[in-house]
C-alpha cells in the first residue's frame, strides 16, 4: 500500500517511533533486519527502565498533539498500532510479567541474540561475528541484572528458563565451535569469548536451580483487564468483542471443528473411530533418503494447486527446506526454536531457509522411524507446507511487508 498523501509531521514522528523501538529492543532489531544494534543487548537496569517509560510515554504525548494532517490508509492504521504498542509496553513494563518477573525473558533473550545473528545470511560473516562476539560479552552483566530484577516466579517460568540456559551451554559450548566451522570463522579470540559466556549462564543455571526455584509463585495470569488491553490495542478488536467475547467465539469454533471432525470420520470408515484415524496419519510418511525432499516437493504442489484454484497471488519467494545446522542442534529442544521464523522483512534473501527436525542416514534404526512417524506426510503438508510456508504464514508475511 503506497503512501498517497503529505504528512511530514506524523512521517517524522513515526522514525522516532521506531528508532526507540529498535534501540529498546535490539535482539528484536537483528531480527527485523535492522542491524544498527546488532553488538548489544537489552538494557534492564532500573535506570534504564525508568528512562525507557519516560521516552514511550513523551513518544505518546508528542502522538496526541501532531497537527492535523490529511493521513492516508497505512498511515491511519500506523498511528494506531504505533499508539497502541507504546500502550501495551508501559503496562509490560510494570507488570511483573516481563523483564521484571520472568526469568525466561533473561536466558532466551541472551541465546537468541547470537543465534539470530547467523539464522541469515544477508550480511558479512566478519560483521556479525563482530557483533556475536559484543553480544557474548555482555551476557554476563545481562543475566546478572535478571538476578537482580527477578526474585521470586511462577515455577513453570523458571523451569523455561532452566532448559533455556541448558541449551545456552550446549550452544555456546560446543555449538559456537561447529558454527564457527559452519562459517569458516577463525578466531582463537571469538571462542573464547564464547567461553565467558557458558560460564556465565551456569552460573545462571545454578541460581536458578538454587536460589529462583525454591521461591515460588503463582502469578501466571495477567488478569481480563490486561487481555483486554491487548485485544483493543493489540488486535484492534471493537469493545463488544471482549475477554467473553472471545471465550464464547473460541468455545463455537472449536465444537464446529469437533463435529466436522467426528462427521469426516464416519464418512471416511464408519467402524473406526477419529482418534484411531488419525493415528494411522503417522504410517504415511516419505523413506528417510527422501525426507528432506519431501518438503520441496509438497511445497511445490500446494503453489501450483493454489495458483490453479486462484486461491492467492502466489509471490515469487521460495523457500528452502532443510535441517536444522549442526550448531543449534542441541541447544535447539529446550528453546522456542520455530522451524519458520518470520523472514526480515527489511533486507531479506531471494530464498527463505525454513529448518526442519534433521533425520540422518547414520541416526539409529529406532529414532529414524520414530521422527519419520511424527514427521509423516500430513505433517508435512498441514503443519509445514499449508500453514507455515505457504499460505498461511510465508505468503501472507510477504503481502504484509508491502502492506
Amino acid at each position: 500500500m503506497l503512501n498517497t498523501t503529505s504528512a511530514p509531521a506524523f512521517d517524522a514522528w513515526l522514525d522516532a517511533f521506531f528508532a526507540s523501538h529498535y534501540r529498546r529492543n535490539p535482539v528484536n532489531a537483528t531480527f527485523t533486519g535492522i542491524h544498527d544494534h546488532d553488538h548489544g543487548l537489552p538494557d534492564t537496569s532500573p535506570d534504564a527502565i525508568a528512562a525507557n517509560r519516560e521516552e514511550m510515554t513523551r513518544l505518546r504525548r508528542e502522538l496526541a498533539a501532531l497537527p492535523d494532517e490529511q493521513l492516508d490508509e497505512a498511515r491511519r492504521h500506523d498511528r494506531v498500532l504505533a499508539d497502541g504498542a507504546l500502550g501495551l509496553a508501559l503496562w509490560e513494563d510494570q507488570s511483573g510479567h516481563f523483564q521484571l518477573g520472568n526469568p525466561s525473558y533473561y536466558t532466551g533473550e541472551a541465546v537468541f541474540a547470537v543465534m539470530a545473528l547467523f539464522h541469515r545470511d544477508a550480511e558479512p560473516v566478519a560483521d556479525r561475528a563482530a557483533a556475536a562476539e559484543a553480544r557474548m560479552r555482555a551476557i554476563p552483566a545481562f543475566l546478572a541484572q535478571g538476578r537482580e530484577n527477578v526474585t521470586s516466579a511462577p515455577r513453570a517460568w523458571t523451569e523455561r528458563a532452566i532448559r533455556e540456559s541448558r541449551s545456552g551451554i550446549a550452544y555456546f559450548g560446543d555449538g559456537f565451535g561447529l558454527l564457527m566451522d559452519e562459517r569458516a570463522i577463525r578466531s582463537d579470540g571469538l571462542a573464547d569469548v564464547a567461553a565467558i559466556a557458558t560460564d556465565a549462564l551456569r552460573e545462571h543455571l545454578d541460581w536458578l536451580e538454587g536460589t529462583l526455584l525454591p521461591a515460588t509463585n503463582e502469578r501466571y495470569a495477567a488478569g481480563r483487564e490486561a487481555f483486554e488491553r491487548y485485544l483493543r490495542l493489540g488486535h484492534q478488536l471493537a469493545p463488544e468483542q471482549d475477554a467473553a467475547w472471545v471465550d464464547r467465539y473460541a468455545r463455537a469454533a472449536m465444537a464446529s471443528a469437533r463435529q466436522t471432525l467426528e462427521d469426516r470420520a464416519r464418512e471416511l470408515d464408519p467402524a473406526t473411530g477419529w482418534p484411531d484415524q488419525l493415528a494411522r496419519l503417522a504410517d504415511d510418511h516419505p523413506a528417510a533418503d527422501g525426507y528432506y525432499g519431501a518438503y520441496t516437493e509438497t511445497w511445490l504442489r500446494a503453489r501450483d494447486a493454489a495458483i490453479a484454484a486462484d486461491l492467492v497471488t502466489w509471490p515469487d519467494y521460495p523457500i528452502d527446506y532443510g535441517p536444522f545446522p549442526e550448531s543449534d542442534r542441541a541447544a535447539a529442544g529446550g528453546l522456542y526454536y520455530l522451524f519458520y521464523r518470520c523472514p526480515a522483512p527489511l533486507g531479506r534473501p531471494e530464498t527463505h531457509f525454513y529448518r526442519v527436525t534433521p533425520i540422518e542416514p547414520d541416526m539409529p534404526e529406532e529414532e529414524q522411524a520414530a521422527k519419520l512417524r511424527a514427521t509423516n506426510d500430513a505433517v508435512i503438508k498441514l503443519n509445514h507446507v499449508i500453514h507455515h510456508g505457504g499460505i498461511g504464514h510465508h505468503v501472507q508475511n510477504w503481502n504484509a511487508f508491502r502492506a
